[in-house]
């Protein structure tokens, strides 16, 4: 992504700002207080929604209620070119410019656009990554790397996202925790299940030694209550049977008592009937009459209602007319209103003339009061348009005298090149002699010997070397004869004293046998060989030595002979001088591709000061014109105030005028109100006219009731007496029926109850076996109450001991669970080491290449910790950060977190604000010449009060209070 330009409004000391932006480096400089920071958070707040402090409002100009941000990028992606505007009180989105489409809209679908574009995860961190590696605060670009371990992981371990294994590193720390207290429980619940265990298997027996008891029991209870029931089935039917025959007498007589009263009744029943056939006609015409006065009654109440709303209509009608009457009277005065208005209309139309007349006047008066202001500012323009006129024609001047240097510029620009390259080639050749200078094997006492001694000793060695070799052959040769001539006698000889082959035998050869002489001779080249061998080995090692030695003289003396006159100091010098005059021919030569522009730009100054003299000159005549409109004014104003209570007046009398139509349209409406009332008034006499005899009628057929009523009462209680007969009939006919049943029943009872004995022989057996039954059912129920309260014992052990399994597979799930979290737990502690280890060392060696870059030399290495520390090595030295020098920490700390930048995204452009803070002016222009060798981005912006980057900067942009 490339930052195109931006634009703020109310945004902290901007009213209004526009600003492009180009390629390289841009220098954003201005006093302090100037608000070059505002513009890096203005960036900040759209792209990663970030600021250094926790207050949005505090971005909202003085005086002002939001303050609005819009960034024109182009995109890496598709190279297409889009708006991000955002306000603090409105809406925040993403404009195309190619397609005129809105692409998203909120500020989380803003940060995953840029997410997007700038090739960060979802789930980067954009604040962190703006705060530590685009856009550090001021003071913190070194400072975050000299905080302590803790504090240097909590700002980076955000941005690498590693504090997400942290996070889930801790948690599942109490995780364990819970896992520890649960299983702990468990094993404490488990150890008091032990006692229920044992007292289930007591309680298993004790249930099944009393269900047997039981069984027993119920069985003999059984057989008893078989007999019993047999006994007393035999029993209950003799004592039944004999019931009976007592309760069928009785209903005997009891039913042919009730015989005789239905009978009875029946009879009197019948002669009722008779009586109310009699009257059934004088019924039927009461009934007709009673329907006949519900009608009769329903006309009589629309009769009263048409009565009470005639009288209605008859005082509404009186009400309408005096109303009419009044809305007369008012036409009458309104007529007489609107002769006195015609009388003073003509006064009230030069009245309205004369204020419009007024109003055009004051209006033209106020257009010449607004732009008199400006005829000095139209004289203050003329001079300064005159100025810029003269200014520009110097201009165009002053090229058309540069274009012959103008013409040089490719040459110089080649020559730059030039040396460029030569000093690459230079500080080649120079790092080249100090690695040769520096070498271990160089630097030796002999490092001052000249070439030619150097050749003289390595022939000497060489001498020595074939000498040695020479020696060691014969010795050898010597010692393979001597090993021919006797090869046992070298395991044969020992020494009296040790038991083992003797070494040291040369001070006695005179007494020994020519035997023991040869072995000697041997034991005497085996250490004259070992000892040439030693000393061979050394010569060796010294002409390797002196070989090297020479190899690295003849190095240094073609590093050297390619070095004479040529140093990479002197070549920056050089190339300092030759950028200068380069630049400067640029800034010429983009003059003079814009003289086409800036004379267009004389050209408009020209015309423009053609129309202000123009304008002027104008002013002057409105301005002569104002006092004659001045004069005018007030002729009107005494006019206007003469007729003024003419127009009062004529207000009023209009307001009352316009009343008459109000007044004409109540009228015609009291009028149709009228009429309708009439209409109504007639509906209803007609209505009353054809219910005139309903009251007469209602009355007699009243009376004919009133005689009627005993008659009809006599006939409904008949009626309802008689309803009973056929149920009579019925109940009489099941009387009769039950009767002979009872009888016939009654004799077959009298034949079973003839045998009396046999009844008291069972009941005495009957009474023994009940006696006996009881004493069993006490013990089955004992033995029944006892198995109850044991089996839900058993019931109460049997659920412990499954909840008991249960808590034991539960255990045995926690000790697993804890087995996996806290390997779980391992996995992500050494994965975010791994992660660290991982992203540091390809930071470190992202780092190295961009401080070498920087420091413009390759002897320098960087390495960027596990715990995020800075180390620096140089030729092999270590040096941690806080032995650097202040540019030195300045330049690893921009290596570093532009190298961090790199790793995490395609993210190609940076700012630094205030770099060079703490500085003294050396290390500042130090600093400035090599953030400016900086090729690995394509935007840079370092804000600054300071002119040292004036000169290598490839954009200035001059902030100021204004």
């Amino acid at each position: 992504m490339i930052l195109k330009s931006i634009r703020l409004k109310n945004f902290k000391c901007y009213e209004e700002y526009t600003q492009d932006f180009d390629l390289g480096i841009t220098s954003i400089c201005g006093e302090n207080g100037a608000g070059k920071s505002s513009i890096l958070e203005a960036i900040s707040w759209v792209l990663f929604n970030f600021l250094p402090y926790s207050a949005s409002s505090r971005i909202i100009r003085n005086g002002t209620k939001s303050a609005e941000v819009e960034l024109k990028v182009q995109s890496s992606i598709d190279g297409e070119e889009y708006i991000l505007k955002r306000k603090t009180q409105g809406q925040t989105n993403v404009f195309s410019l190619k397609n005129k489409s809105l692409i998203t809209e909120g500020v989380g679908n803003l940060q995953q656009w840029v997410r997007h574009q700038l090739g960060l995860r979802q789930s980067d961190n954009l604040s962190s990554i703006c705060r530590n590696g685009i856009a550090t605060p001021q003071g913190s670009l070194s400072l975050d790397f000299l905080e302590s371990t803790e504090n240097r992981r909590r700002i980076f371990d955000v941005i690498l996202g590693l504090d997400e294994y942290k996070i889930v590193h801790n948690s599942l720390g109490e995780v364990l925790k819970i896992i520890n207290e649960k299983s702990n429980d468990l094993k404490i619940n488990l150890a008091k299940s032990d006692f229920a265990e044992e007292e289930l298997n007591k309680v298993n027996d004790e249930v099944q030694s009393k269900r047997k008891e039981q069984l027993d029991l119920k069985i003999q209870v059984g057989k008893l209550e078989n007999e019993i029931n047999q006994l007393s089935s035999s029993l209950k039917t003799a004592e039944n049977a004999k019931a009976k025959f007592e309760e069928i007498n009785k209903d005997i007589e009891r039913d042919n008592e009730n015989l005789r009263l239905i009978q009875a009744e029946l009879t009197s029943l019948l002669e009722r009937e008779n009586e109310k056939k009699s009257l059934d006609n004088s019924s039927e015409e009461y009934q007709k009459l009673k329907n006949k006065k519900k009608v009769l009654i329903e006309q009589k109440k629309e009769f009263d209602v048409l009565t009470t709303r005639k009288i209605q209509l008859d005082e509404t009608l009186k009400l309408e007319n005096e109303n009419i009457e009044k809305t007369k009277i008012e036409i009458k005065k309104l007529h007489r209103i609107k002769e006195e208005f015609k009388s003073i209309e003509n006064s009230v139309k030069n009245y309205e003339v004369l204020t419009l007349k007024e109003k055009e006047l004051s209006k033209q008066k106020s257009q010449i009061e607004a732009e008199l202001p400006f005829k000095q500012k139209f004289q203050d323009d003329i001079l300064n348009i005159t100025k810029e006129i003269e200014q520009l024609s110097e201009q165009i001047n002053d090229v058309q005298l540069k274009i012959p240097w103008i013409q040089t510029l490719e040459q110089l620009e080649r020559k730059l090149d030039d040396k460029r390259t030569e000093f690459n080639e230079v500080s080649r050749l120079e790092k080249q002699k100090k690695e040769i200078e520096n070498d271990s094997v160089f630097k030796t006492e002999k490092q001052n010997w000249s070439i030619e001694e150097i050749i003289q000793e390595l022939n000497k060695k060489e001498a020595q070397v074939l000498e040695n070799e020479s020696k060691k052959n014969k010795l050898e040769a010597q010692f393979e004869v001597n090993k021919k001539l006797l090869p046992e006698l070298f395991e044969s000889i020992k020494c009296p004293l040790l038991d083992e082959t003797c070494k040291n035998l040369s001070g006695k050869i005179h007494e020994l046998s020519s035997q023991e002489r040869i072995y000697v001779q041997e034991e005497s080249l085996k250490t004259q060989i070992t000892e040439i061998l030693d000393l061979l080995s050394n010569n060796k090692l010294e002409l390797d030595h002196f070989k090297i030695v020479h190899q690295k003289l003849l190095d240094l003396g073609e590093v050297n002979k390619q070095l004479v006159g040529r140093s990479s100091q002197d070549l920056i010098l050089e190339g300092k001088e030759l950028k200068i005059k380069v630049e400067e021919l640029r800034r010429y030569k983009l003059l003079l591709d814009n003289l086409p522009q800036t004379q267009k730009q004389l050209d408009k100054f020209f015309q423009e000061k053609s129309n202000l003299q123009l304008r002027l000159i104008e002013l002057t005549h409105k301005e002569n014109s104002f006092i004659e409109i001045n004069k005018e004014l007030k002729n009107i104003s005494e006019d206007l105030q003469n007729l003024k209570p003419i127009a009062e007046k004529a207000l009023v009398l209009k307001s009352e005028i316009q009343k008459e139509d109000i007044f004409q349209s109540v009228l015609n409406e009291q009028s149709l109100k009228i009429d309708n009332l009439n209409k109504q008034l007639g509906s209803t006499n007609d209505n009353l006219q054809n219910l005139v005899s309903v009251p007469e009628e209602l009355n007699k057929t009243e009376s004919n009731l009133e005689s009627l009523e005993p008659i009809f009462i006599k006939w409904s209680q008949l009626a309802k007496e008689i309803e009973v007969i056929p149920e009579l009939q019925i109940k009489k006919e099941s009387l009769d029926k039950k009767l002979e049943d009872e009888k016939c029943l009654l004799n077959v009872i009298k034949e079973k109850l003839k045998d009396e004995s046999w009844i008291s022989q069972n009941s005495e057996l009957l009474q023994e076996k009940q006696k006996e039954f009881n004493k069993f059912a006490g013990l089955l129920h004992s033995i029944t109450y006892l198995l109850k309260e044991k089996e839900e014992r058993q019931k109460e052990l049997t659920q412990i001991q499954s909840e008991m399994i249960k808590q034991k597979d539960e255990l045995q799930r926690f000790k697993y669970n804890e087995q996996k979290t806290s390997k779980m737990r391992g996995y992500f502690k050494e994965l975010s080491i791994q992660m660290a280890k991982r992203y540091t060392k390809k930071i470190s060696g992202k780092s190295t290449n961009m401080f070498r870059e920087i420091m413009q030399d390759a002897s320098y290495e960087i390495e960027w910790t596990e715990d995020y520390e800075i180390l620096m090595y140089k030729n092999g030295q270590k040096l941690s950060f806080e032995n650097l020098s202040g540019g030195q920490q300045t330049a690893a700390s921009i290596a570093v977190r532009l190298g961090l930048l790199q790793e995490l995204s395609n993210i190609r452009f940076a700012f630094f604000d205030e770099p060079t803070a703490h500085l003294d002016v050396e290390r500042r222009n130090q600093l400035a010449m090599q953030i400016s060798s900086i090729k690995s981005f394509d935007q840079l912006f370092v804000i600054t009060h300071d002119e040292s980057f004036a000169s290598q900067a490839n954009n200035i942009i001059q902030v100021g209070n204004n």
